[in-house]
């Protein structure tokens, strides 16, 4: 098979970007708004990624949310351009544990954001969501986009004897135009 010069071209983008990119998941919902936009695949973080940041919120029975910000760092000689535009994916998560710390409930949206030297967009997102503690199930997971944010709405439901509760929650994860992520 003859690899033409935009095929070669596209390896090595993908290779310089920092990110992969992988057929999507079972566990993964795609929504209208990224099949709309053509982003019908999964990012993730290059294995190169790091924990660039972690936050606790604790709550008064003891159980806690830990977020934490994943991606590869981005330095001077680190950021990949083409066209003059950078490209920073980036991973926010949310994890619920309860007060004896066992993990309930992980969601997570990882975003694909391009900066073309004026203004930050985001082109892609994958939200996902999984509730590893057998009590605990999704019940709905979604999300979208709007210019520089990416969102992910989901619900958990606590199924106990007689009795089951839901969980909200939103992911909202942001870039600005100087790169910082939130």
């Amino acid at each position: 098979m003859k690899r033409t010069k935009h095929s070669l071209l596209l390896g090595l983008a993908l290779l310089l970007l920092g990110c992969m990119i992988s057929p999507v998941s079972a566990e993964t919902e795609m929504t209208e708004d990224t099949a709309a936009s053509g982003a019908a695949v999964a990012i993730s973080p290059a294995p190169a990624s790091t924990v660039l940041s972690t936050e606790y919120e604790y709550h008064e029975d003891g159980s806690y949310v830990e977020t934490v910000i994943e991606g590869a760092p981005i330095s001077k000689g680190g950021i990949a351009t083409f066209s003059n535009i950078i490209t920073i994916t980036r991973t926010k998560t949310r994890n619920c544990y309860s007060a004896d710390g066992t993990l309930l409930v992980t969601a997570s949206i990882t975003a694909l954001f391009k900066y073309n030297g004026t203004s930050v967009t985001c082109s892609a997102f994958v939200p996902s969501a999984s509730a590893p503690h057998k009590y605990w199930f999704i019940q709905e997971l979604s999300g979208s986009r709007y210019k520089n944010t990416a969102t992910t709405y989901v619900v958990a439901l606590h199924k106990r004897p007689f009795i089951s509760d839901t969980y909200e929650m939103n992911i909202t994860i942001t870039c600005t135009a100087a790169g910082y992520v939130y």
